[in-house]
């Protein structure tokens, strides 16, 4: 059994790329309700809040939501019924997981006259 978050992500996915819908909008109010309750109020309407920290809580909460191990418990290993890719637990895990590489470089300013 999903999660009422995946239930309603999965809806609203599925109401945008269906071909058989009359309407060419959606509305996600599902989901934004899933969020909320989900969250306990932390992302809600109204309250302003860093998009990457978002996505990491949606991604992590949909994997458990469609049956996702919990990487903080140390359990035996079973074997799952559809194991992914390297041993994924849930599509979400086997999609979104890596790496990433983050560069930076440091610029330096001239100053005029040199």
């Amino acid at each position: 059994e999903f999660s009422p978050l995946a239930k309603s992500f999965s809806l609203l996915l599925r109401n945008m790329w269906s071909p058989h819908r009359f309407k060419s909008s959606v509305d996600p109010h599902m989901l934004v309700q899933a969020v909320s309750v989900a969250s306990n109020k932390r992302y809600h309407v109204g309250k302003q809040a860093d998009a990457g920290e978002f996505l990491a809580w949606l991604l992590h909460q949909l994997h458990l939501g469609v049956g996702g191990e919990d990487g903080k418990r140390k359990k035996k290993k079973k074997k799952s019924k559809r194991p992914g890719k390297n041993g994924a637990t849930s599509v979400i895990h086997d999609t979104f997981m890596g790496r990433v590489e983050v560069t930076t470089s440091v610029r330096t300013r001239r100053r005029r006259g040199e």
